[in-house]
This record gives C-alpha cells, sequence and structure tokens, in this order.
C-alpha cells in the first residue's frame, strides 16, 4: 500500500495565512459596510453609492489576489496573466468590454449627477418612468409607479434622453383645476381653495424663501362651457408628498364647497326644437 507522508509543520503556516487573509477580508469589509452605511444616511447622493460599490469589489479582488500569492501554481499563473502584454490585455478587454462599458458610463453618471436617489425621472427613449432607486457598478435600478424595478444598464441611461423633475433640487409643482358653476361665488371659491392650499403640511412656497409665509395664486382660467375654472399650482418638496397633498386638498375642497353652496358643475346640452311652420297642407 502506498505511504502517505504529509508534513503538517509544512502545511500549517499556509493555513494560518489563508486563516488570517480571510478574518481580515471579513472584518474589513463589515466595517466597511458600517461605516458606508452611516455615510450614506448623511449624504445619500448616487456617486457615494456607485462608490462603495466600487470599493468592496476592490476588496474582493484585493483578497483573491492575496490569496493567489500564497500558492506556487497559482502565483505563476497570476504571475504570467499580470506580465504578458498584446494579446492577453486584448482578450480581458474584449470579453469585459460591456462591463467597463457600463462601469465607464456609472462613474461618469455619478460624477455629473444627471439624476439623483429619488429623483422622478421619464426617459422618453425607453418609455420609462419613476424614481431612481439605487445604482450599481453595472445597473441604475428604476422604481415605477406599479412599484416594480428596472434594471436599466448605465451605458443605456447614460446616453439616454431623459426629463429630470428633481434636477438641480428644484420642488415638484402640480397644476389643481376646478371648475364652478357660474352662480356661484367666485371669490368664496378662490378664498376655500387658497387656505385650503396653503395651510396644507406638506405644501412648500415655490420661492424657497423660509422667511416669508407660504403663498399661492389662485387664478380664473377660462370661461367654460358650463362653468368658471380656477387654478393654482400645488407645490411640494418630492412626488409622493404631491400626490397625497393633491389628494387631500381636493377631498377638503369638495367638503368647504358643499358647506358653502358653491356648485362644481357638470356637462349638460340644451336642445331647442324648432318646429316647421311652413308646412304645406295638402287636400
Amino acid at each position: 500500500m502506498p505511504n502517505f507522508n504529509i508534513d503538517i509543520r509544512a502545511i500549517t503556516p499556509e493555513i494560518t495565512k489563508v486563516a488570517i487573509i480571510c478574518i481580515a477580508y471579513i472584518v474589513s469589509l463589515k466595517i466597511f459596510k458600517k461605516f458606508w452605511k452611516k455615510l450614506l444616511k448623511a449624504h445619500d447622493e448616487l456617486h457615494w453609492r456607485f462608490i462603495g460599490n466600487l470599493i468592496r469589489v476592490m476588496l474582493t479582488i484585493l483578497f483573491v489576489s492575496f490569496l493567489g500569492s500564497l500558492f506556487t501554481d497559482t502565483k505563476e499563473i497570476s504571475v504570467a496573466i499580470f506580465s504578458s502584454t498584446g494579446v492577453a490585455v486584448a482578450l480581458l478587454l474584449y470579453t469585459a468590454q460591456e462591463l467597463l462599458k457600463d462601469l465607464i458610463a456609472g462613474l461618469a453618471i455619478s460624477f455629473s449627477k444627471p439624476y439623483k436617489i429619488g429623483s422622478v425621472i421619464n426617459v422618453t427613449s425607453l418609455d420609462i418612468s419613476g424614481i431612481v432607486e439605487d445604482i450599481t457598478l453595472r445597473h441604475t435600478i428604476v422604481k415605477c409607479y406599479d412599484n416594480t424595478r428596472l434594471i436599466v444598464p448605465n451605458s443605456v441611461m447614460n446616453g439616454a434622453i431623459l426629463s429630470n423633475r428633481d434636477f438641480d433640487k428644484n420642488l415638484i409643482g402640480n397644476y389643481l383645476e376646478i371648475k364652478i358653476s357660474y352662480d356661484s361665488n367666485i371669490k368664496k371659491a378662490k378664498e376655500i381653495i387658497y387656505n385650503t392650499v396653503v395651510n396644507h403640511p406638506l405644501v412648500v412656497d415655490s420661492t424657497k424663501d423660509s422667511s416669508i409665509e407660504k403663498h399661492c395664486s389662485v387664478l380664473l382660467k377660462d370661461f367654460g362651457d358650463d362653468g368658471l375654472v380656477l387654478k393654482t399650482t400645488v407645490w411640494t418638496r418630492n412626488i409622493n408628498d404631491n400626490f397625497a397633498a393633491c389628494d387631500e386638498i381636493r377631498m377638503t375642497i369638495k367638503e368647504q364647497f358643499d358647506a358653502n353652496n358653491i356648485e362644481i358643475p357638470f356637462a349638460t346640452r340644451t336642445v331647442h326644437i324648432v318646429s316647421d311652420t311652413n308646412t304645406n297642407n295638402t287636400k
């Protein structure tokens, strides 16, 4: 029978090194995640998220490199790969060209900041509308209004034309048009709309000046076929607040209109029947 003689003393140092590197990698990754989580709470910006993902990948590559340098066979392979030029580099770039393209596009997006976490965007060419939720090394994650997620490559997002309602930290404005009958008290209707809008807690002043009281303009937009059209704008800090504010404002206005006998008309048609008096009498 073959005699297997294993020198434990020769293997132990290698195992010890592997264990130390693995423990160091796990500890450093946990410390980094904890630190980065605190940073994102204070500064939840797109470029910080992208940089965090990039650092985690670099830590993993560094860990694998250290492991490879411990053993003779893997060390020789690593040296052969990194010392070779030309064909090996070209092959690596060719096989990873999509990844590199998305990675470079992610870097461009992170530092040019065409959108940020929480931005409400509309990519017309892709028929995508939603809220930016995250960015990884390869993808931008967009949360749609039906709560589904679209995973879009960074290279596609970087080359697309999009509209961003939150660009340059703009507020979200939504038109509110309400029709009243011609017999209703227009001054009272405008007063109700004004008070309801400015007193809503989610509504902010569009001037962004915290030193003045909230204000909104209630204007007579048009003389409609069946009533007067009053118009104002509801300004909030984000799209979710705007949906909620407009819903509650409409409900309150309807209740106040009912209490003050202000009618919200519905379409009516008056039909005039003209009789023909020039009928021919037949004998």
